[in-house]
């Protein structure tokens, strides 16, 4: 499971570290974020959704601050939300790292949000 975490945060690394910011049509840069995720809060309910609707569940782990988590909103998460395609077929959920909020845990626990992220291994954002 490390190794495959692994392999996608470098594949990730590797498809942001030499991307730019968005621009519009006028060289301005593009801080527009079109589609607003839901936010994580309580991922037993939503395991339990997910199993009874049999769709995997994508989660963002991101930060406040993060560019590159913006920029995977706006050019990966928001055309698919936007096309529809995925539309009960997948749960997409963000979780913010570096909040001081608690999540419910898929064991019904109350965490931090950081302690969730991390029991997972995710230490750097975005990681989906």
């Amino acid at each position: 499971m490390k190794l495959g975490l692994f392999a996608t945060l470098v594949v990730l690394t590797g498809l942001f570290s030499g991307a730019g910011t968005a621009l519009d049509g006028e060289g301005e840069e593009d801080h527009t974020l079109l589609v607003e995720l839901t936010e994580a809060r309580d991922m037993s309910a939503d395991g339990k959704l997910a199993r009874k609707g049999g769709m995997p569940i994508l989660l963002l782990v991101s930060q406040l601050t993060c560019p590159y988590c913006e920029q995977i909103k706006r050019e990966i998460l928001h055309p698919m939300v936007v096309a529809g395609d995925y539309r009960g077929a997948l749960l997409i959920r963000e979780l913010y790292m570096d909040t001081h909020g608690r999540i419910r845990d898929f064991r019904g626990r109350y965490v931090e949000n950081s302690q969730f992220a991390y029991g997972y291994d995710v230490y750097l954002t975005p990681t989906l």
